[in-house]
C-alpha cells in the first residue's frame, strides 16, 4: 500500500490534490473496491500533508460515493466506486468555475503577451526546446498518460515565458504554477481537450519559430479562448447560472 501514494508537491489546495490522487488510484485499479486505505496518520505521512487535509479529502470522496468510512474500522473503497467517476466532475467543476475563469483570464493577459515576445526574442535553442517539449506532450497524449501530458503542457507554457525575455512575466506565471496545474488537470478532463491542445500548441510553436509576432499572439489567444469556450459549454450542462456571471467574452487583441 505504501508504494501506491506519492508525496504531493504543490502547496495549494492539497485536499483537492489528495482527492485527485486517490481517484486516480481507484480508476486505474491500484485501489480496488472493498480495499481498506491506510490510516489517516499514514496517509498524512505518505502524501506529506496535514491530517486536516486528509480528513477533508476523505469527506469529499465519501460524499461522491468513492470511499466509505466505517467508524472504528477504517476507510474503504466503495464497491460501486468506479460507477461514481462522473460525480466528481459534476460536483467539483461547477463549484470552482469562477476560480477557473479568473485564472484563464489572467493567463490570457500574460501568455498572449509572452507568446508575442517569444516570437520576437527567442533563440534557435529555445525554439528547439519548445518543439522537444511538444513531442513529449504528444507522446504522453498518444499513450493516454494524462498526468504526464498535463505536466508537459505546463512546461511548454513555461518555456514560452522564459523565451519572452521578460523575467517578470516568467515570475508571475511560475508563482501561479501550483494553481495552474490544478486547473490544467481539470481542463484535461474535457472531451478532446488534450488532442485539441496539441494542435493549438503546434500553431503557437510554428508562429514563434517563424518570428511571427502577430501570429504567435493570435495563436495563444485562440488557445486560451478555446479552453474558456469549452469550459463554459461544459458548465452550462450542469450549472446554467454559472455561465451567466455577467462577464463578456474576451475579444481578440
Amino acid at each position: 500500500m505504501s508504494q501506491k501514494f506519492r508525496t504531493l508537491k504543490h502547496p495549494t489546495r492539497l485536499s483537492d490534490d489528495a482527492v485527485d490522487q486517490i481517484l486516480h488510484l481507484v480508476q486505474s485499479g491500484h485501489l480496488t473496491p472493498g480495499e481498506r486505505l491506510p490510516s489517516e496518520r499514514a496517509l498524512s505521512e505518505q502524501l506529506g500533508i496535514a491530517r486536516t487535509s486528509i480528513r477533508e479529502a476523505v469527506r469529499v470522496l465519501e460524499t461522491i460515493g468513492t470511499l466509505r468510512v466505517v467508524p472504528g474500522r477504517g476507510t474503504y473503497v466503495c464497491e460501486k466506486a468506479l460507477r461514481n467517476e462522473a460525480s466528481f466532475d459534476d460536483r467539483w467543476i461547477p463549484a470552482h468555475y469562477l476560480d477557473l475563469l479568473d485564472l484563464l483570464e489572467m493567463r490570457e493577459a500574460l501568455e498572449v503577451k509572452a507568446a508575442a515576445l517569444a516570437a520576437a526574442r527567442s533563440s534557435d535553442e529555445q525554439v528547439e526546446q519548445l518543439y522537444a517539449k511538444l513531442e513529449q506532450e504528444t507522446e504522453a497524449v498518444r499513450n493516454q498518460e494524462i498526468e504526464e501530458a498535463v505536466l508537459f503542457n505546463a512546461e511548454f507554457h513555461n518555456l514560452i515565458a522564459r523565451a519572452s525575455g521578460n523575467e517578470r512575466i516568467g515570475h508571475v506565471l511560475e508563482s501561479l504554477e501550483g494553481v495552474a496545474l490544478d486547473t490544467q488537470k481539470l481542463v484535461a478532463r474535457l472531451q478532446g481537450r488534450l488532442e485539441h491542445g496539441l494542435v493549438e500548441h503546434r500553431d503557437i510553436a510554428d508562429a514563434i519559430r517563424a518570428h511571427d509576432v502577430e501570429g504567435a499572439s493570435r495563436a495563444m489567444f485562440a488557445h486560451v479562448s478555446q479552453i474558456q469556450a469549452e469550459l463554459r459549454s461544459t458548465l452550462s450542462q450542469h450549472r446554467p447560472q454559472a455561465v451567466s456571471d455577467g462577464r463578456a467574452a474576451s475579444t481578440e487583441p
